[in-house]
């Protein structure tokens, strides 16, 4: 897989289009998008529901194919990838869902650990990075706690975590902050 250089966009998207349903159910949700992201921005799609924003950020984050037009991400080209390939690309993004996502059975500490080994860390790296995760968005006393017992706001907050613990290139954030009220929200952005 082809590493783009620091100076390199890391978002390049030509002409996009997406489409939806087939034949008469056909219905288009992105227009001839270009888009040109750089390292270190942020950027912020708006517009009202249906308007193509969640569409965008999947094409983006490898998790939609490519129907038209030409994606660069992270110097990876892709509508040319193979399935292995996206694969292994979505394990440099960082993603922050609308819905947490994150394992019922697991402690806050622990759904943060087991990504961190997941990606190749040891056990006792991946539990520090935890820690530095959950005391980074204030969460460092609630490591140990099931999710049952942490409220909405604190489930974003570990999978806002989730997203940034293996230290990615691309952070995809699809209403990061909607269900945090607004001093956390302000903190995470």
């Amino acid at each position: 897989m082809k590493s783009a250089g620091t100076h390199d966009p890391t978002v390049v998207c030509s002409h996009l289009n997406h489409y939806f349903g087939d034949r008469e159910s056909r219905r288009q949700a992105l227009f001839d998008v270009n888009l040109v992201c750089h390292p270190g921005e942020v950027v912020v799609f708006t517009g009202p529901s249906g308007s193509g924003k969640t569409t965008l950020l999947s094409l983006i984050g490898g998790t939609r194919p490519v129907q038209e037009g030409t994606l660069h991400v992270c110097g990876q080209e892709l509508q040319l990838c193979t399935y292995r390939q996206l694969a292994e690309f979505r394990r440099r993004v960082g993603y922050i869902f609308r819905a947490p996502y994150l394992v019922e059975s697991l402690t806050a500490g622990q759904n943060l650990s087991l990504v961190a080994e997941l990606s190749g860390l040891s056990a006792k790296e991946a539990e520090q990075r935890s820690h530095q995760w959950l005391e980074r968005l204030g969460l460092e006393h609630r490591s140990g706690y099931k999710l049952g017992s942490l409220s909405v706001g604190q489930r974003n907050r570990v999978a806002i975590a989730r997203a940034f613990i293996n230290n990615p290139r691309l952070i995809i954030a699809d209403e990061p902050t909607a269900a945090l009220d607004q001093e956390s929200g302000r903190s995470v952005v």
